[in-house]
């Protein structure tokens, strides 16, 4: 479903990503892990357009989408749920999930939409009139990756979903991407809470660096010695 070759993105001077290289399968929840500022978020932004210099190829469906506006590549089928539950504060939750179904392709199945997203997250139709700024932490979430399904897309990019959030929290958001992901959703998981990324996934890959530094089964990588010097108490 994405392909990814050689890709290289740098901000300013600074090169942030040195060749990456990964082919995530439709249907899989592929995690990325890896240290602070290993270039993980920056990779997510990358295949989305957020990151003005970028160099390589970037392949959705057998679209190529480098260099696309991020308008452009959330219309053919990528939502981007970025960190730290970036909702609009002063709107209600409803207003919020209302904006998720801006592309103009999508808003006749605005009705349908909604109650799928209640249906996986029935907190958020409880808090419907209810500003979103006003959320806890782990409903924000709920709401951000609730907007990303009102774009019904084929590809969701899921940037540190446990950040912040209480252990209940974060069982509860893995349930739902677990859910999502048997229904047939492909999600892309970057997290540094990797015992929990690597549970949920098939798949994974460790940046360090910018650069693939392992790539395989999340089995092989929580069994992998080297990894697990430095993520402990992972096998």
């Amino acid at each position: 479903m994405l392909e990814i070759k050689d890709l290289r993105a740098s901000y300013g001077k600074l090169e942030v990503l040195k060749g990456i290289t990964l082919k995530i399968q439709q249907g899989e929840i592929f995690s990325i892990i890896g240290p602070n500022g290993a270039g993980k978020s920056t990779l997510l932004k990358a295949i989305t357009g957020l990151m003005p210099h970028i160099e390589g190829k970037i392949n959705f469906a057998g679209i190529d989408i480098t260099g696309l506006q991020p308008h452009q590549i959330a219309d053919i089928g990528i939502a981007h749920v970025q960190e730290r539950h970036r909702v609009f504060g002063s709107m209600t939750v409803k207003e919020n999930l209302l904006m998720g179904a801006y592309i103009k392709t999508k808003r006749r199945y605005i009705e349908e939409n909604l109650e799928y997203v209640f249906a996986l997250f029935p907190r958020l139709k409880e808090r419907l009139n209810q500003q979103a700024g006003t959320l806890s932490g782990g409903e924000q979430q709920m709401l951000t990756i609730g907007q990303a399904l009102m774009m019904m897309p084929r590809l969701i990019l899921m940037d540190e979903p446990s950040l912040g959030l209480a252990p209940l929290l974060i069982n509860s958001i893995y349930e739902s991407l677990r859910e999502l992901n048997s229904k047939g959703m492909t999600i892309l998981l970057v997290e540094q809470n990797v015992k929990k990324a690597l549970q949920i996934s098939q798949r994974a890959a460790l940046i360090e660096n910018g650069a693939i530094a392992f790539e395989g089964s999340s089995e092989e990588l929580r069994c992998n010695e080297e990894i697990t010097k430095i993520y402990l108490g992972l096998c």
